[in-house]
């Protein structure tokens, strides 16, 4: 079945819930349309509709010292950067590390490993893998709506779960399928 955006943040939503992840109490309120769009335009980013939908939903999650990363995650490994660390990130990626302009960081595993969304098209916006140490940036999905449906899929097939250690956990095999099979045209699929 095919979920829209909404469906899949519902999904992500109950789940995080019924399998008592702290996450859902650490994601922050969504920001309002202004709060969004004028800071991304401002650096010259095409804001798409997915990407007000994205952090209108929420707007990432927050932490404060007694936060342990884990509790924190979106899906396992990674975090939904808030807009305000997400605009930080941007800012040291574009001006420091002279990266790609384009690419707008989405989510974060906080040891240098991102997901990055390609703001340069001003429809259908992918969203890269990023390691510092690879030299090669594949599509993971090729958009946020896909990336939310394969992530709410995960938690309805049970792929992603609550491990032993009380963190969020997955079956990696089990979701490399589950991803390749739902997002056949993005590449970074393809070679594994």
């Amino acid at each position: 079945m095919t979920k829209s955006l909404a469906q899949s943040t519902r999904i992500i939503d109950e789940y995080t819930h019924r399998l008592k992840r702290p996450t859902r109490s650490l994601y922050d309120p969504g920001a309002s349309i202004k709060a969004i769009v004028d800071p991304l335009r401002q650096r010259g980013l095409h804001v798409s509709d997915e990407l007000i939908a994205l952090y209108s939903w929420h707007n990432g999650t927050h932490a404060d010292e007694e936060t342990v990363l884990g509790d924190m995650h979106i899906m396992p490994g990674y975090y939904f950067l808030s807009l305000e660390e997400a605009l930080a990130t941007y800012d040291e990626f574009v001006n420091t590390l002279n990266k790609n302009p384009a690419w707008f960081p989405l989510l974060s595993d906080g040891a240098g490993g991102y997901a990055f969304l390609d703001c340069s098209a001003s429809e259908t916006q992918p969203i890269y893998d990023f390691m510092f140490d690879e030299p090669d940036h594949k599509v993971i999905f090729c958009s946020i709506e896909d990336m939310l449906r394969t992530f709410a899929e995960a938690y309805v097939r049970g792929v992603f779960f609550v491990g032993e250690d009380g963190f969020l956990d997955m079956d990696s095999s089990e979701y490399d399928e589950l991803a390749a099979e739902m997002n056949p045209n993005a590449n970074y699929w393809s070679a594994i």
